[in-house]
């Protein structure tokens, strides 16, 4: 187990989130570059690649979970893509990215600390 799988695995409880592995993957890839923003898209690319496949729906349904649980972090930009981040434990009450700039490349984006 790394560390980025014991610390998702550690705040997936914290959070009352039951501890699957489709939860845990997903988190881990934040967990693994706090502040970094990922559509959809790129998260499906990222799991895809760790040939971690998840359904469409079960994307989506953890992504609002992890977002109502305050672990991650919902941006919409001017091009209608919703993208996420990792929210670190000292910054959970923090407002959303005010910036409605349209990211350059989500891959790159980052989320203000």
């Amino acid at each position: 187990m790394t560390t980025d799988s014991i610390i998702a695995r550690k705040l997936l409880a914290e959070a009352g989130l039951r501890r699957t592995q489709a939860a845990q993957h997903l988190l881990e890839l934040f967990v693994a570059e706090p502040g970094r923003y990922l559509s959809h898209t790129d998260i499906d690319r990222a799991l895809r690649k760790k040939r971690i496949n998840l359904n469409r729906v079960t994307l989506y349904r953890l992504l609002t979970r992890l977002s109502q649980s305050g672990l991650l972090i919902c941006h919409v930009g001017e091009d209608r893509i919703s993208r996420f981040a990792y929210v670190r434990a000292g910054s959970r009450n923090k407002p959303t990215v005010t910036s409605s700039a349209k990211p350059a490349n989500s891959t790159s984006t980052k989320a203000n600390p």
